[in-house]
């Protein structure tokens, strides 16, 4: 791994002594766990829950079983856009990123390590309510823009990842939350623990493991291509040497809402260029 790497994460976890640079027992157990016997309430705000119901309404009124490839397709949407988030905001270089509200979602992203257990006594299925807002939103918003500017209707398959992708998404924060309590001995959903231990969801070892510095592996929230994204973590910060440029432009191409986006967009060019020709006589 790199030097580079160490080091900043050293510094950001406030380390100051490689030797000493350990995570003792005591560390996975704090005073805030302490009497905590229920997870907090894991619910989007009323807005992602309204899009939510538009978007089950629509899908149930427009796609057909024959669509049913976009669901797992949004699943792993779901798993690499998380994990390109969680390795984007998690490095050290990200603190001090020049844009102001993702150098604040860095730090918000990495103060986590120093208090895991927060998700479990807040909201963290909210957290992301400003992305599903957009990745349910959107969508819609083309539908409509479509239908008023070209008089066509956009492909359901568009609305569904959408849908499927916010779905993967609010599975892996509801899963994180999880990992933590489980660790503090907080009890989880039966369902969430088997889904665990059969590897149907991360396990809250394998999320532990990642809370031990220098924080450089095991970033992903669902079950998919955790040891790709590892590998992909380490080799751009040892090989490129513009590494946050990459993961900046990474990290905004694997946006849900971006790619949903390309797509409507695509729709539209391509409905430009297949334009029915004039019949002749």
């Amino acid at each position: 791994m790199s030097t580079d790497l160490i080091q900043s994460t050293m510094q950001s976890d406030g380390v100051t002594d490689f030797a000493n640079w350990t995570v003792p027992a005591a560390a996975m157990k704090t005073a805030v766990s302490e009497g905590v016997t229920d997870i907090h309430d894991q619910l989007p705000n009323k807005l992602v829950l309204a899009l939510l119901a538009v978007t089950v309404l629509y899908v149930l009124r427009n796609c057909k079983f024959r669509h049913a490839w976009v669901i797992p397709a949004g699943y792993i949407m779901a798993d690499v856009y998380m994990a390109v988030l969680h390795m984007f905001l998690d490095h050290p270089r990200t603190r001090d990123c020049p844009v102001g509200f993702l150098k604040d979602l860095a730090l918000d992203f990495q103060n986590h390590h120093r208090n895991p257990f927060g998700v479990v006594i807040s909201n963290h299925v909210s957290a992301i309510d400003l992305l599903n807002t957009l990745t349910l939103g959107l969508p819609l918003f083309w539908a409509v823009t479509t239908k008023l500017l070209k008089g066509k209707s956009l492909p359901p398959q568009v609305i569904l990842f959408g849908f499927a992708t916010t779905c993967g998404g609010i599975l892996g924060a509801y899963n994180h939350v999880c990992c933590h309590a489980r660790t503090h001995k907080v009890p989880i959903p039966e369902v969430i623990r088997m889904g665990q231990d059969y590897g149907l969801f991360p396990h809250n070892e394998f999320h532990r493991k990642h809370h031990t510095p220098p924080h450089a592996d095991n970033f992903a929230f669902l079950v998919g291509g955790a040891p790709a994204y590892d590998y992909l973590y380490l080799q751009l910060q040892s090989c490129v040497i513009h590494y946050y440029e990459v993961m900046a432009v990474l990290f905004t191409l694997v946006q849900p809402f971006v790619v949903s986006s390309l797509m409507a967009v695509y729709v539209l060019l391509r409905g430009e260029a297949e334009a029915p020709k004039a019949k002749t006589a």
